[in-house]
């Protein structure tokens, strides 16, 4: 806090007496670093910055910092160096922009991401339908079943249309409030984002799931779907053949049937059955071959989309989102091309085995948000899930011995970013428990990075079966990967799109928010001058 609000001179006795009780502690070891670095002060800065680094080689402020120091020095290359492992630490669009005016431009590969992604979120490998006739014998029977599954379909489309339609009047007026929110804050000089916290690191992450750069996507669509036409093609010759064999057919069966002649009626029916035998097994075979390729591709486009937007929309956009994918994946399953051809003429109709079953139509897997991490501190939880942001930091017992014009905007000026970083489940109450100790207890953390426009990234260190690896230390060493626990909570969390993140409210006058440097209660706040 001293340092953000341009008092180095004050937070440096603070921040080295820490380093004498918990020396080697990246956090302290950062602070100390930022707070030379804004006094100028660059030589002892890098000194502390280094020993930061050193220690947790993606330390995201003192990354961002060294990269200054570098840029300073002519060093571009080192300055580019510093700032993607500033975004492996925490991603922002600061840095990504910053990166960009150095001549870099940030690579999915460049930027972490906690999550593994689900191979069929919405289960659409569960869905099956009736099978394609290649004989006579049960293209009836499998007709009947094709149209049950067409009417299930066109159902279940009625249904989520309708839902759809609801959710989207819904969906418009929190979006218009939403609006109304931002409207107000810009005119209070205050920045809310229209994009979930989290939405421009997925974009930049996960961009690729949704844009087609390379054109392999569009590549894959136009092979598939030349492949069905060409399927198609094929049948619309097969067709004319089977009308060509069932014409010569029956040319040498006319003079056989009638009073007093043979009539072969088992020989013909054998003769029509085998043609057209053979024309649903080759057609049939060619459409199960094409509809099996292009819906591959339609379920991986359909899951990747699903995805995507889960990070990069709002819940109730989201939630419209899904519903519109189940219906195009029940329009392309329920729309298949399917070939039946009824027994022979002259064949008497037969009982036959049904061995196909009753069809009935599968259900869609929800997709729930898989990411949850919240992080507790002594003031407060900050609760992520997915695209949604959910913070409470409580200050109340806090006393600052500083005093400032928040006429000046001085703060706001003056803040760049930081990184509130916790581990996780630990023992706030527990006496003389440094952060090291609290760290290297739990061998995992929490770290949420900010910078103006508020919360841009939250990067879980221990998740349950994942080893990851943390900047704590022990003994002066750097941890080594370690499988942790976390405990998270299932639910939902409010919208907090249309108020300040991480505020700070020391029961005095009002709030101020960490982001904007505004105070709820005007320019002065808890901070007034006296």
């Amino acid at each position: 806090m001293l340092t953000m609000c341009g008092a180095e001179e004050l937070a440096i006795p603070v921040l080295n007496n820490l380093n004498n009780q918990f020396p080697k502690n990246s956090t302290i070891l950062n602070n100390i670093g930022q707070a030379w670095f804004g006094l100028g002060e660059m030589a002892k800065a890098e000194t502390y910055l280094d020993s930061t680094i050193r220690i947790y080689g993606y330390h995201p402020q003192a990354n961002l910092s060294k990269s200054a120091i570098e840029e300073s020095k002519g060093n571009s290359k080192g300055a580019i160096e510093a700032v993607k492992r500033s975004v492996k630490g925490g991603y922002s669009m600061e840095k990504a922009n910053k990166l960009e005016k150095l001549g870099y431009k940030l690579t999915p590969d460049d930027i972490p991401w906690n999550e593994s992604m689900p191979q069929d979120a919405l289960g659409l490998d569960k869905f099956t339908w009736p099978q394609r006739p290649i004989k006579v014998d049960f293209s009836a029977k499998l007709e009947e079943k094709w149209d049950k599954f067409n009417e299930i379909c066109s159902k279940e489309i009625s249904v989520l249309k309708l839902k759809a339609s609801q959710l989207e009047t819904e969906m418009g007026s929190i979006t218009e409030d939403r609006m109304n929110s931002i409207m107000a804050a810009s005119k209070q000089g205050e920045y809310i984002s229209p994009y979930p916290k989290l939405a421009f690191k997925a974009m930049a992450k996960l961009s690729y799931l949704v844009q087609d750069k390379d054109g392999s996507d569009y590549f894959s669509y136009k092979t598939n779907n030349e492949a069905l036409l060409n399927s198609l093609k094929q049948i619309e010759e097969l067709e004319t053949k089977l009308e060509f064999d069932e014409a010569k057919i029956n040319e040498e069966f006319k003079d056989l049937f009638g009073e007093g002649k043979s009539n072969p009626y088992e020989a013909h029916c054998a003769a029509q059955n085998a043609v057209r035998n053979n024309f649903l097994a080759s057609a049939n075979a060619l459409l199960d071959e094409s509809y099996n390729s292009y819906l591959k591709h339609l379920k991986r486009k359909i899951n990747d989309y699903v995805y995507y937007y889960q990070y990069t929309q709002w819940p109730e956009v989201f939630e419209v989102i899904k519903i519109n994918a189940k219906i195009q994946w029940l329009s392309v399953i329920s729309g298949q091309r399917v070939y039946f051809k009824n027994i022979g003429g002259s064949c008497d109709q037969v009982k036959v085995k049904d061995a196909t079953g009753s069809p009935k139509l599968q259900e869609f897997d929800d997709v729930h948000c898989m990411y949850h991490s919240e992080l507790s501190t002594p003031v407060g939880t900050i609760r992520t899930d997915c695209s949604r942001i959910t913070s409470t930091l409580d200050l109340k017992f806090v006393k600052l011995g500083l005093k400032q014009d928040m006429n000046k905007n001085t703060f706001s000026e003056q803040f760049m970013n930081c990184t509130v970083e916790v581990g996780a489940g630990v023992a706030f109450g527990e006496k003389n428990l440094g952060p090291i100790k609290a760290e290297a207890a739990v061998g995992g953390s929490i770290a949420v990075e900010i910078d103006r426009s508020g919360i841009t990234d939250v990067i879980l260190k221990g998740a349950a079966g994942v080893s990851v690896g943390t900047n704590v230390i022990n003994d002066g060493s750097e941890a080594a990967g370690v499988n942790v626990g976390v405990q998270t909570k299932d639910g939902s969390a409010s919208d907090v799109g249309a108020i300040k993140d991480l505020q700070l409210e020391a029961g005095v006058k009002g709030q101020i928010s960490l982001i904007s440097g505004k105070s709820s209660v005007g320019l002065t706040g808890i901070l007034e001058k006296k």
